[in-house]
């Protein structure tokens, strides 16, 4: 009598899947090659939950030290194919670092790199690290994220995901901007603390991997994305007394924060700026 493929102990990663060479070669389109490597895999009978595409076969894979899911998949309306190693969300503090270092001496060095772990704090700590390889027409990406709170951490997601280059987008830099800052109180208010006035230069970071946008330190907006787009990017956020309102006019190259008193739509902050793209480093 067969096994089910969730009693059976997890084996060691396909080995095709870590060989450059194999990768390099696959078209990831009607390829007998994958089709092959992969016919082992138990045939999966789960639901179906993808709208574009059929999951075919699905097994557990060691990888370093983790178990994880791989599945292979096939869009319906394009004849190509992909495999996802999932993690099940089992994995301890230091394995986003240790998954990364797994990859290096099977992929060599990523075509990109982008950490946006925030810096250590006290009680409380954020990791998350992704890359992507080139190798021929395969385009593989590792993602990896978690965060420690007190004591206890709480893992995030993690994947290791295998495609053609063209069904899969490349990740791209971060894109930091700085902006002049003008500040205008309306309304009520702008009787009571004055008019306009220039304030220190305001910088943001625009992710354009998870269409985020943060601050240079990567702490992100607290609020709702209401739009991105090449031509403007607009996120709101309120609290008991505020509301507030950014827009980042990407074409003219500015900004604009609205903030109101919710109960008098009239006042409130307006603060504006030029903006020009520059570099986190440091200028000396």
């Amino acid at each position: 009598m067969a096994i089910p493929a969730q009693a059976q102990e997890p084996k060691l990663l396909l080995r095709a899947l870590t060989d450059p060479a194999f990768l390099t070669s696959r078209t990831w389109k009607s390829d007998p090659g994958l089709d092959k490597a992969v016919s082992d895999w138990p045939l999966y009978d789960g639901k179906q939950e993808f709208e574009d595409k059929t999951v075919l076969r699905r097994v557990e894979f060691q990888v370093a030290g983790v178990v994880f899911e791989a599945q292979y998949r096939v869009f319906l309306k394009d004849p190509f194919a992909e495999i996802v190693l999932l993690s099940g969300g089992k994995f301890d503090e230091s394995f986003c670092v240790r998954f990364s270092e797994w990859t290096k001496p099977m992929f060599g060095v990523p075509a990109k790199v982008i950490d946006m772990s925030l810096p250590p704090r006290k009680d409380e700590a954020y990791i998350q690290l992704e890359a992507d390889w080139l190798l021929g027409a395969t385009r593989i990406q590792f993602f990896c994220a978690g965060a420690r709170i007190g004591d206890s951490f709480v893992p995030g997601a993690a994947y290791l995901l295998y495609s053609h280059q063209t069904m899969l987008k490349a990740l791209e830099d971060l894109i930091y901007i700085e902006c002049s800052s003008t500040t205008k109180y309306v309304g009520r208010l702008a009787g009571e603390r004055g008019t306009t006035e220039e304030d220190v230069p305001t910088r943001f970071m625009i992710n354009p991997n998870d269409n985020s946008v943060r601050g240079w330190d990567k702490e992100p907006i607290k609020g709702k994305m209401q739009r991105y787009s090449d031509e403007e990017i607009v996120t709101t956020w309120s609290d008991k007394k505020y509301s507030s309102v950014l827009r980042l006019d990407r074409r003219a190259g500015s900004y604009l924060i609205q903030t109101r008193l919710k109960g008098d739509e009239r006042s409130g902050l307006d603060r504006w700026g030029k903006c020009s793209r520059t570099t986190s480093e440091k200028k000396f």
